[in-house]
């Protein structure tokens, strides 16, 4: 899946180290957390999202909708 360009907006992708530290609570625990996705793109979790993918997790997700 793709990032959004607004999710660059965001704090930096965590460290290769805490990424895995994140994969294995996430293998271990569940993921605790959505990722939230905007018009098919992440827009928030990108380490969430990575760290499934380390952990061969299948990611959970929640479209975000703009309020009128």
């Amino acid at each position: 899946m793709e990032f959004h360009k607004f999710n660059k907006i965001l704090p930096d992708f965590l460290s290769k180290g805490k990424i895995q530290l994140l994969a294995k609570s996430i293998k271990e625990r569940g993921q605790h957390k959505k990722i939230i996705t905007y018009e098919g793109q992440i827009l928030d979790g990108a380490n969430r999202y990575i760290a499934c993918l380390i952990a061969g997790v299948e990611p959970e997700y929640e479209e975000y909708t703009v309020r009128p």
